[in-house]
């Protein structure tokens, strides 16, 4: 009898070891995860001052405007993304890549367009079509990737403020009849 109650304490002990190890060890691996995605939010940071940084004597801003656009609207899903899964780690660390990949193709789409507007050789276009073929493939892919996660059905019809005027006034027509 002493050597079964001498066993089960030994094995009791040994299971307290092993539990306070692998807390040890997920503290740690949580702490590197917080790093991490630390320092890819500080590399998301400086990439996104180059996007929304104003060009001065710009001839077409349009095009880095909807950039800039695109990025503020990304950047609430991601925000959004990482709240909704704060408790999971690992998928936070997963988005906050694909959010470093995102801004970063926005960032080279944004130096393309300015290199096209100050380029005057005969190529100018080919070269412009050459540097943003992956960015743009990236970006519509993080997208379609944020939309799905957050489950976001967007309209694919949308109206023009002269459409919207025109039901408008239909509809006051139809309420003075």
């Amino acid at each position: 009898m002493k050597w079964l109650i001498l066993f089960a304490a030994i094995i009791i002990i040994a299971y307290l070891i092993i539990k306070t190890i692998q807390e040890q060890g997920l503290k740690g691996q949580t702490k590197k995860i917080n790093k991490e995605i630390e320092l890819l939010e500080a590399q998301i940071n400086f990439l996104r001052g180059l996007v929304m940084q104003k060009e001065a004597g710009s001839i077409a801003a349009e095009p880095l405007e909807d950039l800039r656009m695109a990025l503020q609207k990304m950047e609430d899903k991601y925000h959004r993304l990482k709240e909704i899964h704060k408790n999971d780690l690992k998928f936070v660390l997963e988005i906050t890549k694909d959010w470093l990949n995102y801004v970063n193709s926005l960032q080279l789409l944004h130096s393309a367009w300015c290199q096209l507007e100050t380029d005057l050789s005969v190529t100018a276009n080919e070269n412009y079509g050459a540097k943003v073929v992956e960015p743009k493939i990236i970006k519509e892919d993080t997208e379609k990737k944020f939309n799905d996660l957050l489950e976001i059905k967007e309209k694919k019809k949308s109206y023009d403020e002269k459409e919207l005027g025109w039901i408008w006034k239909s509809i006051k027509r139809g309420l003075k009849k």
